[in-house]
């Protein structure tokens, strides 16, 4: 008897509880540099010089950065890299060239601000640099 009074209320309990069940939440993984990816028009400020310049340039993603592509409109790449909406150009020397800078995104926006020195020429200032490119 006391067998089914047990198998009695391990029923009753087992019949009393509720069972949830929880789907899992697709992971979506967002790589930050995609926003940055495309062809741009860049207007470009010296304020060294006080020139204007426009041309295009190209953002593409390679190993973890963002490559630009006609940097400086000097037909070079530049590897930079990203967080968030933003991108930083670390100090690097290309073809006799140090670059360094930082920038932003706003939708289809590219703000840069950066500073050139051509190593080559003796007493080359550095040139200081806006550019606002746009994605087409």
């Amino acid at each position: 008897m006391k067998i089914l009074v047990y198998f009695i209320a391990i029923m009753f309990l087992a019949t009393a509880c509720d069972v949830y069940y929880v789907e899992p939440v697709p992971v979506v993984v967002i790589d930050e540099r995609d926003q940055f990816v495309g062809s741009y028009d860049v207007s470009e400020y010296s304020s060294t010089y006080d020139e204007y310049w426009e041309y295009g340039l190209s953002i593409y993603k390679s190993s973890g950065q963002i490559v630009i592509d006609n940097f400086y409109n000097s037909g070079y790449r530049v590897y930079a890299n990203v967080n968030g909406n933003s991108l930083y150009i670390p100090w690097q020397k290309v073809n006799g060239y140090e670059i360094s800078g930082e920038g932003y995104v706003e939708g289809s926006k590219l703000v840069l601000n950066y500073k050139v020195r051509d190593t080559y020429t003796a007493g080359s200032a550095w040139d200081f640099c806006d550019a606002t490119g746009w994605r087409y």
